[in-house]
């Protein structure tokens, strides 16, 4: 291991020699450090199994369902301190409220005191002295601006928190609604996926079977014209043999035709020969021969 890292720091360090005596910087030794990882990255992402993939792509849903749940409880956590902060702010206001009307019933009296230069005064069916009663004006007055100023940060912080919630809320939505929208895309890709597979298989039996029928067809073709040629063969050499059995087989009605045949022309030689004319017994001859000779046959 420790040969390894040498060698790599050894061919790290002769590249950056390199680029410094061709005049260039390391940012571009870096650039194509990154070019490259990333065309190994895409390779190595190409090369992932679909089943690993289809994981992956779960594992993310997973985190992301995950990430939503961890959200939504954090605005539930919310949503108590926003009770107790609309509670103390309520209780904070009415004080505020009370406070204040104390002192507008307080200040026509120290008014009076002040005006007519009196020792005492009677306040709420008592009487005290003025000093007393100023005293008691002044921490009332303290307590006031000091929860007046409370007041107004409880209210900008509740208001805060719950803008905060409001916008919490929006976005647990608009990301519920995108995992949704995501979950729905993955199952429809992987249902479009899986009938194109069983597509591609589909079109990949009738490409076999489509190929097979036109060998087999061309099979057939050629046989059946090897069988047109043999039976025409045959039928040619069955007429051939046909025309010379005939000849070879003469009947005995074609040589009695033959014998008449002959007769005729020797008795018309003989006719012209000796100026006689014969034929009627020459006919009667040549019957009685022809009878006597199929006579004999028998």
């Amino acid at each position: 291991m420790r040969r390894i890292g040498i060698g790599t720091g050894i061919i790290v360090v002769g590249i950056a020699s390199l680029f410094a005596l061709a005049g260039r910087s390391l940012t571009e030794i870096r650039g194509y450090a990154q070019a490259g990882a990333d065309v190994a990255t895409d390779g190595l992402t190409e090369a992932v199994p679909e089943e690993v993939q289809d994981r992956k792509l779960d594992q993310e849903a997973e985190k992301a369902r995950a990430e939503l749940i961890d959200r939504q409880t954090q605005i539930i956590a919310f949503r108590p301190q926003i009770a107790s902060l609309e509670t103390k702010v309520t209780n904070l206001s009415s004080r505020v409220e009370r406070r204040g009307r104390l002192l507008a019933e307080a200040y026509p009296v120290l008014r009076q005191a002040a005006d007519s230069e009196l020792k005492t005064v009677v306040f709420a069916n008592e009487e005290q002295s003025v000093a007393v009663f100023q005293r008691d004006v002044d921490e009332l007055l303290g307590e006031q601006q000091r929860e007046e100023r409370q007041l107004e940060l409880g209210k900008v912080a509740l208001q805060h928190l719950r803008e905060t919630v409001t916008n919490g809320e929006a976005a647990i939505a608009e990301m519920r609604n995108q995992l949704e929208q995501s979950e729905h895309t993955i199952a429809m890709l992987r249902s479009r996926r899986e009938q194109a597979e069983i597509e591609s298989s589909t079109l990949s039996l009738i490409a076999a079977a489509t190929a097979d029928r036109e060998s087999v067809v061309g099979l057939m073709s050629s046989s059946i014209t090897r069988l047109e040629n043999d039976v025409a063969e045959l039928e040619s050499r069955n007429q051939a043999r046909r025309a010379m059995s005939v000849k070879g087989n003469a009947s005995p009605t074609n040589r009695l035709a033959r014998h008449w045949e002959r007769l005729e022309q020797l008795e018309n030689i003989h006719g012209n020969v000796t100026g006689v004319n014969d034929n009627q017994g020459s006919v009667e001859t040549a019957t009685a021969d022809s009878e006597s000779e199929l006579t004999d046959r028998s």
